[in-house]
């Protein structure tokens, strides 16, 4: 599955795409233009897939004012998340936003929300056949979109793997997702 997304920093509209229910998650494919706001829950998360992030090239460790998805918590602490972390650090993906809103930077953002979901099975799991990754791509896509599956692999059988990953018990992931901007794939075919 390939996602061709707007450039969040010319697009106008919000844009939520809910894709796949798995694990007791919904995920959702959102597109922000610059400076606007998308309401969160209490106990979702984001994954910022597109976006820009800015250091100071004498300080490194120093992030620069253009952060791509920003919310103040209830001790009125700014957070920001971005395509990557600062080096050495982790971040945690939840949201917990005093007015339950994430906004968008200057440079507007793309991200993968992660919801709560009473349809798909819940953890733990004693078999994989009990962890079915559901399509719920919404109707404004095409059939063969909405009647695709996804499997889970086995991660040493991918082509990437070169034989690694050989464990037990086996490590699995579901095909991946490409999320380019669509002026990055005009680019590219040019």
């Amino acid at each position: 599955m390939l996602f061709l997304i707007a450039d969040p920093s010319t697009s106008h509209l919000i844009d939520e795409v809910e894709f796949l229910d798995v694990s007791s998650k919904k995920l959702s494919l959102v597109v922000l233009p610059p400076g606007t706001k998308f309401n969160v829950g209490d106990v979702e998360g984001v994954k910022v897939i597109l976006g820009q992030r800015a250091f100071n090239l004498l300080s490194p460790d120093v992030e620069s004012q253009i952060h791509t998805v920003t919310w103040i918590d209830a001790d009125g602490n700014l957070h920001s998340r971005s395509q990557a972390a600062l080096p050495r650090t982790a971040v945690p993906n939840i949201v917990q936003s005093v007015d339950g809103t994430v906004q968008a930077g200057p440079s507007g953002a793309a991200f993968m929300l992660l919801k709560p979901s009473p349809n798909s099975t819940q953890p733990p799991y004693t078999d994989m056949s009990q962890l079915v990754a559901h399509n719920i791509f919404p109707p404004r896509f095409p059939a063969n979109v909405r009647n695709m599956k996804f499997p889970w692999v086995k991660v040493e059988d991918r082509p990437w793997a070169n034989g690694r990953f050989k464990v037990s018990p086996c490590f699995r992931e579901i095909n991946g997702f490409l999320t380019p901007s669509f002026k990055r794939v005009l680019n590219s075919i040019t």
